[in-house]
């Protein structure tokens, strides 16, 4: 029985060792396997496209340069002539965190970031245990539209003036003016119970100029009062007020210089020193649990300021009061920033919004409706829209264009006539805190929390919208040719029914 067993199972196996061997000898077999070996190749192929592809995408960048030196949030960003290379277009950029630190680079020709540093002012002050969260410079940076007094325009120009010092505020309501070249500070500003929102650097002026001019040599005294108290600087804070304050400061600026060229009355060590006695000359109060999130210039000695009440209010400050109040939403307002039309005799203001929402509100201009200019002296909405999907914490201009910034992490730039989005600049991981227009580069620079500083093209944006409006023009030409093209066709095909209509008839008769 085993023996057979085995020869059964030896000749069962045979059948299928001949198959196989059968099998693997046809051609059929034979040409399936290059088809196997391509479908690989294809899987390969591929494989490697997705892969370039998704190359690519990591290696884009919708930004123009980018710089990762600080460990903070980057709270302001300008740019400035290189002093070190006089009557050139060259120009640095400064950019100062909440930690402190404040970093200076040169810039090439292009807006290019340069590898070398200028090590002069690369300098980390560590007075604030807080955290600073605002800071400006000694040079304004205002829309040029405003009309400003002639010593106003020289300092206000973006890019037109170095700075020299800093002032910072941080979360106990401490403001501290500091030498931008070596940090060395200057002077301390005690009062605010809260943390510092905003500042906003003033130009001193007023009697003194008119004073030097008159030619009064023998008022020592005078002199220098007035010109300490002459106000350079407003403080918004998040205890619901604001502050005018004299922070005895002075660069070597128009101010300086006619004291020393025309009394030459104060002590050059004094000039040289850079530090006065400081002191605030006022407070405007907002009322309880309002406190104020941004300022900004205007003309005539006049002030913005947004308020978490939702409104929006022009400060006069030789009156110290409010002369026009505006309600711009029941929410939080969180930024303004003022522009002149052309041939407008009044601002116009763009408030931002905690729910993302920008309002355009003026009082007499060219742009609004025949319906509301001229029935009211007060301000009227112009414009409103979605601009952002969180706050809106900065807002800046640039000729006819509306720059804005917020807490989704994008920059968007938009028409200021009509509200209408033309660029988004997006790329950041982290809130967008400060802004700056390099009106020579056509550069725009932003600060995050991510802690970095990236610069955008704006002169691309140009471009493309020449090319856009180009564009539309070649396509409204096109479609009037069609249009009246179609006319005539039309015509001529009536014609030509009507003759074969009546050739027929003939030949019927």
């Amino acid at each position: 029985l085993l023996s057979g067993s085995r020869v059964l199972a030896k000749a069962m196996e045979e059948p299928r060792e001949a198959e196989d061997r059968h099998s693997a000898s046809s051609p059929a077999v034979a040409e399936a396997r290059p088809e196997a070996a391509g479908r690989q190749r294809t899987s390969q192929t591929k494989a490697d496209k997705t892969a370039k592809a998704k190359k690519r995408q990591q290696d884009y960048k919708p930004w123009k340069d980018k710089v990762k030196d600080h460990s903070d949030t980057v709270i302001l960003v300008q740019v400035y002539p290189d002093p070190s290379v006089p009557d050139s277009s060259r120009q640095c950029l400064l950019s100062a965190s909440a930690n402190g630190t404040v970093q200076n680079y040169s810039l090439d020709s292009s807006g290019v970031l340069l590898t070398s540093t200028v090590a002069l002012r690369q300098t980390q002050w560590q007075s604030f245990s807080d955290g600073i969260t605002s800071m400006v410079s000694n040079v304004m940076q205002i829309d040029p539209s405003l009309d400003l007094a002639e010593d106003e325009i020289k300092a206000t120009r973006h890019g037109g003036a170095v700075p020299k010092i800093l002032f910072g505020g941080d979360a106990r309501g401490l403001i501290t003016a500091w030498r931008a070249a070596d940090g060395k500070v200057l002077t301390e500003l005690q009062g605010h119970t809260g943390e510092i929102t905003a500042l906003c650097k003033l130009h001193p002026h007023g009697s003194l100029g008119k004073q030097v001019q008159g030619g009064e040599q023998n008022q020592e005294l005078t002199l220098a009062q007035e010109a300490y108290a002459s106000h350079d600087l407003v403080s918004a804070s998040m205890d619901c007020s604001i502050r005018v304050w004299c922070t005895g400061t002075f660069e070597d600026d128009a101010l300086g210089q006619k004291r020393q060229s025309f009394l030459g009355l104060l002590h050059e060590e004094m000039v040289q020193e850079n530090f006065a006695e400081s002191y605030c000359l006022y407070v405007l109060d907002f009322g309880p649990r309002n406190p104020v999130s941004d300022i900004v210039l205007m003309p005539a000695e006049c002030l913005a300021a947004a308020s978490w009440d939702g409104k929006l209010r022009i400060i006069q400050m030789i009156q110290q009061s409010c002369t026009k109040s505006m309600q711009v939403c029941g929410n939080q307002v969180r930024s303004v920033c003022a522009w002149r039309y052309r041939g407008d005799a009044e601002a116009q203001f763009f408030a931002g919004t905690d729910d993302g929402v920008i309002s355009c509100f003026a009082t007499s201009s060219s742009l609004l409706e025949s319906s509301l200019a001229g029935a009211s002296t007060e301000p009227r909405m112009r414009l409103s829209w979605q601009a952002h999907a969180s706050h809106v914490i900065g807002l800046r201009m640039r000729s006819d264009w509306l720059l804005s910034a917020s807490e989704d992490r994008t920059i968007r730039l938009w028409d200021a006539t009509t509200g209408v989005a033309l660029a988004d600049f997006y790329g950041h991981g982290g809130g967008v805190l400060s802004l700056c227009v390099a009106a020579s580069d056509k550069l725009l620079w932003t600060g995050s929390r991510d802690h970095t500083v990236r610069s955008w093209d704006i002169a691309e944006v140009e471009a493309r919208l020449r090319e856009t409006a180009a564009m539309d023009v070649a396509d409204r030409q096109s479609l009037q040719y069609e249009v009246a093209f179609s006319r005539v066709s039309a015509k001529a095909n009536k014609k030509s029914a009507k003759s074969a209509d009546k050739s027929k008839a003939k030949s019927k008769r």
